[in-house]
């Protein structure tokens, strides 16, 4: 089910990585034609744009863990007490490095709608936090009560946990574009002239002549 849940989301991301690893190399191969200026985008593009989506893979990783965890707490270890506090641990464990990496990510975020989406992207993970954390509370009790029919918990996923991380998938999608525009803009600028673009040269065919176009 963890496959499952991570798939698309580890897929996108490890393509944005690719994306970077390759921009990286593009840099490399034309440092003859534009030393300094490919060093320094270069640079950036290693220290920001990778280390802004690191940042997002840890968070994305850590709420869908999380989420599953959240499941498996009510619906398999139900009635195990030891299990369900191991788990419980693991989701505070997987919480607390998404706080962290959110912190990491905060400074990385560029331009007053990425920063709107960020900000909007916390706020859906600090709700599904408390959700998540709430709901696994009640999951105990009902085990320490002996509770057979669990409807306290497993409403409060189904009406509270379930909509709001499903909220929060769509908003990291949001989050996820601005970073990969971010990356993309900052490889644009690190290829200098004569790479192809607008303000590169080329040149011109035979025959024509280089103050006018050619037909």
């Amino acid at each position: 089910m963890k496959t499952f849940l991570n798939l698309r989301l580890s897929a996108r991301l490890g393509a944005a990585f690719g994306f970077l690893v390759l921009a990286l190399v593009i840099s490399a191969a034309v440092a003859l034609s534009g030393l300094g200026k490919v060093e320094d985008s270069a640079k950036r593009l290693s220290d920001h744009d990778v280390a802004a989506l690191g940042h997002l893979v840890t968070v994305s990783e850590d709420f869908l863990a999380s989420g599953y965890r959240v499941v498996r707490h009510l619906y398999v270890e139900d009635g195990d007490l030891r299990a369900q506090d191991k788990t419980a641990k693991e989701i505070a464990e997987f919480e607390k490095e998404a706080r962290t990496a959110l912190d990491g990510l905060r400074p990385q975020i560029q331009g007053r709608e990425a920063e709107a989406t960020f900000a909007k992207f916390e706020q859906g993970l600090e709700r599904f936090q408390a959700a998540a954390d709430n709901t696994i509370r009640l999951s105990r009790q009902e085990t320490v009560d002996g509770v057979e029919e669990r409807d306290g918990s497993r409403t409060a996923y189904v009406e509270k946990v379930s909509p709001v991380l499903e909220n929060l998938d769509v908003v990291h999608d949001e989050l996820e574009g601005f970073v990969s525009e971010q990356a993309a803009a900052n490889v644009q600028g690190a290829q200098p002239h004569g790479m192809g673009g607008r303000g590169s040269y080329t040149r011109s065919p035979a025959g024509c002549a280089a103050s006018s176009p050619c037909p």
